[in-house]
C-alpha cells in the first residue's frame, strides 16, 4: 500500500517542481500511516515542521514590513525630488 502511494506520488509530478516543505508534509503523513512507524519521531518531525514554517512566516512579516518602509521612504525622495525640480525650474523661468 505504501509503495504504491510513493510510486504514484513520484510519478505525479517531477521533483525539480515540487516544494520541499510541502513534500516534506507528504512524507510526514505517509510516515504516519506506515505499521512501523515510531510515535516519537513522528511528533517531532511534526513539531520541526512547524517550528521551520513559523520561522519562514516570521521572515516574510519582517521583509514585507520592510518592503513597506523603503516604499515608503522612496515616495518621499520622489515627492521633494519633485518639489525642488519644479523650484528649480522656476528660478530658471524668471
Amino acid at each position: 500500500m505504501i509503495l504504491f502511494e510513493l510510486v504514484s506520488h513520484a510519478l505525479e509530478l517531477p521533483l525539480h517542481r515540487i516544494m520541499p516543505r510541502l513534500e516534506t508534509m507528504w512524507y510526514i503523513d505517509l510516515y504516519g500511516k506506515r505499521q512501523d512507524m515510531n510515535p516519537t519521531w513522528l511528533e517531532l518531525a511534526k513539531l520541526d515542521f512547524n517550528v521551520v514554517q513559523s520561522t519562514h512566516l516570521e521572515d516574510l512579516k519582517h521583509s514585507s514590513r520592510l518592503n513597506y518602509s523603503v516604499a515608503m521612504f522612496l515616495s518621499r525622495c520622489n515627492a521633494i525630488c519633485t518639489k525642488l525640480v519644479l523650484r528649480r525650474k522656476k528660478l530658471v523661468d524668471i
